[in-house]
């Protein structure tokens, strides 16, 4: 940095540091990033989606993505995923949700702890059932817990582009 340079390269620019100094180094990035390129790498895509407003994402030598993280995630993700927590369900009861709310599918159904069960959901992104499914619970005496929609991660586009192959680029 003592010429000065207009493209400034880091590699893995905050391995080994601890939070505080993470903070720091991220804040000294954007900062350069102001005035100059920065091309930074990394395989910490935290750190990444947490500095960076573009990201460049290469699979054996070939860019396989490019674009805002935003622009990433919403390209990768197809069909949108929630996650149910309810208690007082039966199993048959989650099996009339999938015949009265035929946009979903579950994907998974775990039994809590506490005698509750958490349904993994996918629907199509233009089809939201969530008032559907809550009225449904309703009807069957459910009492919600918890629902949320899982929310795609830089994580989940770089190993789908990059272990699972590179149809959603």
């Amino acid at each position: 940095m003592i010429h000065d340079p207009k493209i400034l390269i880091l590699d893995e620019p905050v391995s080994g540091l601890d939070p505080n100094q993470i903070v720091e180094i991220r804040e000294l990035i954007k900062g350069l990033a102001r005035e100059k390129m920065v091309i930074m790498s990394s395989h910490i895509l935290q750190e990444i989606a947490a500095t960076v407003d573009r990201i460049v994402i290469i699979d054996k030598g070939e860019i396989v993505a490019n674009g805002t993280t935003q622009e990433l995630m919403a390209s990768f993700q197809g069909r949108t995923q929630l996650t149910l927590e309810v208690s007082q369900a039966s199993a048959e009861s989650v099996e009339g949700l999938k015949s009265k709310v035929e946009s979903l599918e579950i994907k998974g159904d775990e039994a809590t702890e506490a005698g509750g069960r958490v349904l993994s959901i996918e629907y199509d992104r233009e089809a939201d059932p969530r008032a559907e499914i809550f009225n449904y619970a309703k009807d069957s005496g459910w009492v919600i817990l918890e629902m949320s929609p899982y929310r795609v991660q830089l994580e989940d586009v770089f190993r789908g582009l990059t272990v699972e192959g590179r149809d959603h680029a």
